[in-house]
């Protein structure tokens, strides 16, 4: 029996009542954009595991485009959610490895990409993460825990 590569899981959270957590919650996006670490994954052309660069980027839809984020960017969407002129945003959160092969090379992978609708009505910050495209080498439940942790949301 062979398994979906593909994921399929959404997961929806509720961050609580309040501006304040809306406002961690994007303030924690843009500590998360930029990240890189090393990460232990399986690489089809060798064998074994490989330790490979992750990097983290994340944009936000505006109409037909992404636009990377930036603190501009993150207290302008703060200030139409809390106005009320605005009560969602998409983003994608992509994840793109790399590592160092013969000769020094440097061998991209596919990337992984989650799509973030974060909604915030009645004064609830509500999201919902869903797997979009890629061999999800990073999964969906640590992408959660990246998310909570970089908000402030996980001690």
């Amino acid at each position: 029996m062979v398994k979906s590569l593909r994921v399929r899981d959404t997961y929806t959270l509720s961050l609580g009542k309040g501006e304040s957590c809306l406002i961690r919650f994007l303030f924690g996006l843009l500590r998360m954009d930029g990240c890189v670490d090393l990460m232990l994954t399986d690489v089809s052309s060798r064998k074994g595991s490989v330790y490979v660069q992750r990097e983290v980027s994340i944009k936000v839809n505006e109409g037909h485009k992404l636009t990377p984020i930036d603190c501009r960017k993150i207290a302008q969407l703060s200030i139409e959610f809390i106005l009320g002129s605005k009560n969602s945003a998409n983003f994608l959160i992509t994840f793109s490895y790399r590592y160092h092969g013969a000769k020094n090379r440097r061998i991209s992978l596919i990337s992984d990409q989650y799509l973030l609708l974060l909604k915030y009505y009645d004064g609830f910050t509500r999201f919902r993460l869903v797997p979009w495209r890629g061999l999800f080498r990073t999964p969906p439940k640590a992408v959660l825990r990246m998310l909570l942790w970089e908000s402030g949301f996980l001690k």
